[in-house]
């Protein structure tokens, strides 16, 4: 399953994203939120503790790499 990350700095929206491992737009400054299926899964880990967030739109694009 692949790994995800929150960002630590929120967009410009106020929202933190979530991104995958591999993700180009992965931030150094970031929190690891573990391992998942889905993108899905780790957003409603994010939002529980770092609401509101979203998943980064190409890592929603893309199917999850293992």
């Amino acid at each position: 399953m692949p790994s995800y990350y929150l960002n630590r700095t929120p967009q410009p929206n106020g929202a933190y994203e979530v991104h995958a491992l591999g993700c180009p737009r992965l931030p150094l400054y970031r929190v690891h939120l573990g391992e998942f299926a889905q993108a899905r899964d780790a957003l409603h880990l994010a939002q529980r503790h770092y609401a509101p967030a979203q998943v980064c739109a190409r890592c929603a694009a893309e199917p999850a790499r293992r």
